[in-house]
């Protein structure tokens, strides 16, 4: 995604750019309840977590390095790639704290060596679970399906463990059964 946006020449905003507060350094996995959203992503299920906090001991190890919270670390690794693609990237990461507010934006003061920024592109390689749950298809009630399938699976390749492609199909009712707008 992120080599094509550049190549287009458009910006990209990373989506959960803190991976759903998992890389903000504070999440614990006994604290996820039952109802909560995390629970439907694969990289929080019970078998991922143990491999995914390897990732996470990383992050925090390049960040005491800099003086620096895992949110900040991950944040100013996405802007490096950004930098290094050639790309206009704004990662805006959701939070309800001021503080983390405070905390996100102390990133752009981060700069990030070579070396650390190899040892962060390395975590793709360890990271268990897709981002999001696999795709299912939208019924746009009942009257026509939007379809979303990913290309490849989990060995598919390391772009694919933080970059999804998917193919769209878009099947419409006929202009008949369609609503009018009035």
């Amino acid at each position: 995604v992120v080599p094509t946006a550049a190549e287009l020449g458009v910006g990209f905003v990373p989506f959960s750019p803190v991976g759903r507060g998992f890389l903000a350094g504070s999440f614990d996995a006994a604290t996820l309840g039952d109802n909560d959203l995390r629970r439907r992503f694969p990289r929080f299920s019970d078998s991922a977590l143990p491999a995914n906090q390897k990732v996470l001991d990383v992050v925090r190890a390049v960040g005491d390095e800099l003086g620096a919270t895992p949110a900040q670390v991950s944040l100013a690794w996405l802007d490096a790639k950004g930098r290094q693609y050639g790309l206009p990237s704004v990662s805006i990461p959701g939070t309800r704290f001021a503080a983390r507010v405070t905390e996100n934006a102390g990133a752009l003061d981060i700069v990030l060596s070579e070396d650390q920024i190899a040892r962060l592109d390395s975590l793709a390689a360890i990271t268990e679970g897709f981002r999001m749950r696999p795709p299912a298809p939208i019924t746009l009630g009942g009257r026509g399906a939007l379809g979303i399938a990913p290309l490849g699976g989990e060995s598919a390749g390391l772009t694919d463990r933080f970059a999804h492609r998917f193919t769209v199909s878009v099947t419409l009712p006929a202009a008949s059964d369609r609503p009018s707008a009035k």
